[in-house]
């Protein structure tokens, strides 16, 4: 598995990331229909929430630097977040 680990780039929002059991219980197939796009495809909950993911990612579209996101982008990621922990307590 690591072999296949994409390293996430530096400008990573450090607040967003989460440990193994947060992923699990709080992220992980949560709200998946709810899920914001970049570049117009859903984004890649792993490397929102984990900061990294792998190179077999069926939404590797969605791994980009924070920096290239809009402001608006930011605010759906954030509020998507918001909405999963919601839901999962």
């Amino acid at each position: 598995e690591n072999d296949r680990r994409l390293l996430k780039c530096s400008d990573v929002n450090e607040e967003w990331l989460v440990d193994n059991d947060k992923w699990n219980t709080k992220f992980k197939n949560i709200l998946p229909s709810d899920r914001p796009k970049v570049n117009g495809k859903e984004i890649c909950c792993r490397w929102w929430v984990k900061g990294y993911c792998f190179s077999n990612c069926k939404h590797q579209e969605g791994h980009v630097p924070v920096a290239s996101l809009s402001k608006q982008q930011k605010k759906e990621i954030s509020n998507w977040r918001k909405n999963c922990l919601e839901k999962s307590d």
